[in-house]
């Protein structure tokens, strides 16, 4: 399994074009999936967080921690894990609960940014990913690693 992760690292970094695409089609799948299909995503959002083109982003909960919420039933816990500490959030949701939307500003961000899913975790995920995609931010590019994950 390491290997493999070395060779999707190397790849990344080699070709950041390729991870920046695979973000945006995260951010698409989490806008149309069902909330089964959350712990899946969120996996997908965490390998892509961690094997990112460039070290800013590097700082992250270990797998361990996420599937250990994720085990738990904890899908908008191991979303919310995925974010540094001064980041700004915000949860809304329709009166009948199909429909989730997430605005994320986070460190560096200029303007904020929001995903929506068919629940809090996949909002998170598509806003996460869209935001990171979207090149408008790049996670602790303004105070160094995260404490939480050092």
């Amino acid at each position: 399994m390491k290997s493999i992760q070395n060779r999707s690292t190397d790849l990344f970094r080699m070709m950041p074009a390729l991870w920046y695409a695979r973000l945006e089609a995260l951010a698409n799948a989490a806008e149309v999936a069902t909330p089964a299909d959350a712990a899946v995503l969120l996996r997908r959002l965490h390998d892509l967080l961690g094997n990112a083109p460039h070290d800013a982003i590097a700082n992250g909960p270990r797998p361990a921690d996420i599937e250990a919420l994720l085990a738990s039933g904890g899908e908008t816990s191991a979303a919310l894990a995925l974010l540094p500490t001064r980041a700004a959030w915000m949860m809304s949701s329709r009166a009948e609960g199909d429909l989730f939307l997430a605005t994320l500003l986070l460190p560096g961000m200029i303007e904020d940014i929001t995903g929506q899913g068919a629940s809090a975790a996949l909002a998170l995920v598509s806003a996460i990913a869209m935001a990171v995609a979207g090149g408008s931010m790049m996670i602790g590019d303004d105070a160094g690693p995260d404490p939480r994950f050092a």
